[in-house]
């Protein structure tokens, strides 16, 4: 589906501390090179504790519901949360060639400021180099969030290193919040080209072979791609009070700039109160070269933006 969205949408309807890390072998080319950064964070999100109906997994593991190996089965994130609230943290990342512990730790910010006690794991958890990692989290929104925007954070040191990644979201006063924005971007990733397999897509829509309610099944994202491959780019958002059309643009970047031609989509309609997965298959722009770079997915709605990106290695 080159250059063509693929939409679907959903309804809008105590914590533990305790993480839980499952691991597949990485199928990369650059699994040892060692001029990459050993360890990527790939994703964040959060959601609802009350939304979390099974434990995020990867599709096609033992006791996961999504048969579609590679895939990440998630709760599909939240845009808006209460102070206070449970929730749950799931991040995934790439180990491409360090082998040894690990230390994961979460954090709540606000204003540039970490807002209550950051999670940190308890077990010291070991990773080995060439193996993608799916790591979810029971916690809570702190009691002392203001109401407002917010973010969560995760950070994955291994040696020395650090390496994060976070999404924002809203803490909300009191429902009904119409202080949120209307519509909220909550997460968008990349992984190689999953054309031939299946669709990213919401549990419950036809076609659809994760069977959560309330799920979104997404190819693990990628920490490396190569230069002019194919990819698949999946963008989640929440719609919480806006209904008509918006324009999507999505874009590679290195050094600040975008580089080749910027995908744009102006026939997109949504409707207040849904979940929305968009995904579509695109390349890597020909005059990108080796390097950072970072996909950013924006959408416009009557003047307003909300965008979120995903930071990756092209090589």
């Amino acid at each position: 589906m080159m250059g063509m969205a693929l939409l679907a949408y959903l309804p809008l309807d105590a914590a533990d501390d305790t993480f839980q890390m499952e691991a597949i072998p990485l199928a990369s080319q650059f699994a040892a090179d060692t001029s990459l950064p050993a360890v990527q964070m790939v994703s964040v999100t959060i959601a609802a504790a009350s939304s979390v109906t099974a434990n995020p997994c990867i599709g096609g593991t033992r006791g996961c519901p999504d048969p579609t190996f590679g895939y990440a089965s998630i709760p599909f994130p939240s845009a808006v949360l209460p102070a206070g609230s449970d929730a749950v943290v799931t991040w995934m990342f790439q180990d491409l060639s360090y082998s040894g512990p690990i230390q994961m730790t979460v954090a709540f910010i606000q204003n540039g400021v970490a807002v209550g006690e950051p999670s940190t794991s308890h077990s010291n958890p070991s990773v080995v180099a060439g193996d993608a990692y799916l790591v979810h989290f029971a916690t809570a929104v702190p009691a002392q969030a203001a109401a407002g925007s917010a973010m969560v954070v995760v950070n994955v040191t291994y040696g020395d290193t650090i390496t994060r990644a976070s999404q924002e979201f809203t803490v909300s006063a009191a429902p009904p919040d119409a202080s949120a924005p209307a519509i909220q971007m909550v997460s968008v990733t990349i992984a190689a080209d999953s054309s031939g397999t299946v669709d990213p897509c919401i549990s419950g829509e036809p076609g659809c072979p994760d069977p959560t309610p309330g799920y979104a099944s997404i190819p693990l994202p990628a920490a490396v791609l190569p230069l002019n491959s194919g990819v698949t780019v999946t963008a989640m958002l929440q719609d919480l009070s806006y209904s008509g059309s918006i324009e999507m643009t999505v874009a590679f970047i290195q050094n600040g700039a975008v580089v080749g031609q910027s995908f744009h989509d102006g026939g997109i309609v949504l409707k207040a109160g849904s979940a929305n997965l968009i995904a579509f298959d695109e390349g890597v722009p020909p005059q990108a070269s080796p390097g950072p770079a970072m996909i950013v997915a924006s959408i416009n709605y009557g003047g307003n933006i909300a965008r979120a990106s995903q930071a990756f290695t092209l090589q």
